[in-house]
C-alpha cells in the first residue's frame, strides 16, 4: 500500500500562524505504526524546495526515526496548464514510472488538485490539520 502525503492543511494548520509546524505528525506515526506494509509518497509543494532527506526529517523527529524506511520517494512536478497543479497525474505518473500496481490513498486538504470525487483521496480540513476522527478513517480505509 502507499500513501501519497500532502503537508500544509495536514500535519499543520494551512491557515493558523500560531500553529507549531508538523504538529499533528504523531497522527501519521499512529497510522504508520498501524499499518506497517504501507510505504510514505511526499507529494507536497515542499518538494520543490527540499530535498529528500528534508522532508524525511520534519516527518520523523523526535519520535519517528524508527519509521524512516518507509519514505521512498517524491511525486515528479509535472507542468500544467491552469491554476492549479494535478497532483493526481502526478501521482499516476510516480505510480507508473516506479512499477507499483497497489491500493493508494492520497492525504490532502486540497481536493481541487485532484479530479472531482477521486476514490483514493481522502480530504483533511485544512485549517485543522489531521485529527484523530481522520485517522480512524484512513486506517478503516486501507485496510
Amino acid at each position: 500500500m502507499l500513501l501519497f502525503l500532502d503537508f500544509d492543511g495536514v500535519l499543520h494548520s494551512n491557515y493558523s500562524d500560531e500553529e507549531k509546524l508538523f504538529c499533528r505528525v504523531e497522527l501519521l506515526w499512529n497510522i504508520l505504526r498501524a499499518l506497517p506494509e504501507v510505504k510514505v509518497i511526499f507529494s507536497t509543494s515542499w518538494r520543490e524546495y527540499h530535498t529528500m532527506g528534508e522532508m524525511i526529517d520534519f516527518v520523523t523527529a523526535g519520535g519517528g526515526e524508527d519509521l524512516i524506511p518507509r519514505f521512498i520517494g517524491i511525486t515528479p512536478v509535472i507542468p500544467y496548464a491552469g491554476y492549479y497543479p494535478r497532483r493526481d497525474l502526478e501521482i499516476q505518473t510516480w505510480i507508473d514510472a516506479n512499477g507499483y500496481s497497489c491500493h493508494w490513498i492520497a492525504i490532502d486538504d486540497l481536493p481541487e488538485l485532484f479530479n472531482d470525487g477521486h476514490p483514493n483521496l481522502y480530504v483533511v480540513d485544512g485549517e485543522r490539520g489531521l485529527n484523530k476522527a481522520d485517522v480512524k478513517s484512513i486506517l478503516k480505509r486501507l485496510q
